[in-house]
């Protein structure tokens, strides 16, 4: 903040697209495709236009530098997604993002707050998040075959020839 970085709190589509340029960034630099702009259009139309998220975004010098989409349903929040112009990273504006996120839905009452997933292998996120007091938890996933589904359902078994 002692650098000019400034916070928005928004619920638009306008904040949506300019968060999905800010993930677009960030997903090329991890050497990742982003995800088609109708997805985030999708979250905007389902979620933050429902009062079921929002958008925070930090700017500096009136460009948009960071951002992070939030979810809340009953008293839990999830950062979902966030991306930066590493150009800004010296001004830390992730950090900003989150911690005003953290502010705003505290003084709402929320009471879980979760970091989101991440790899075990990316040891450089996992020391972030922990750096903000974190409890780290492994998450199980159960995955279906929707083929193997569909043999199960006409009467022979996973495995079956």
């Amino acid at each position: 903040m002692r650098e000019g970085v400034e916070i928005n709190i928004c619920k638009s589509l306008e904040s949506m697209k300019t968060f999905y340029k800010l993930n677009c960034i960030t997903r090329k630099r991890h050497g990742l495709p982003p995800q088609p702009y109708y997805f985030f259009k999708n979250i905007y139309d389902f979620i933050i236009s429902r009062d079921l998220g929002i958008v925070v975004l930090a700017s500096y010098k009136k460009r948009a530098i960071a951002g992070a989409v939030f979810f809340h349903f009953g008293e839990k929040v999830i950062i979902k997604y966030s991306g930066s112009d590493i150009a800004y990273q010296h001004l830390r504006p992730n950090n900003l993002v989150l911690w005003e996120g953290i502010k705003l839905y505290c003084k709402n009452g929320y009471k879980t707050f979760c970091l989101g997933r991440t790899e075990l292998e990316n040891e450089g996120l996992r020391r972030y998040k922990e750096g903000w007091g974190t409890e780290e938890i492994i998450i199980k996933n159960l995955l279906f075959l929707l083929r193997q589904l569909e043999s199960c359902s006409r009467g022979s078994m996973v495995g079956d020839k």
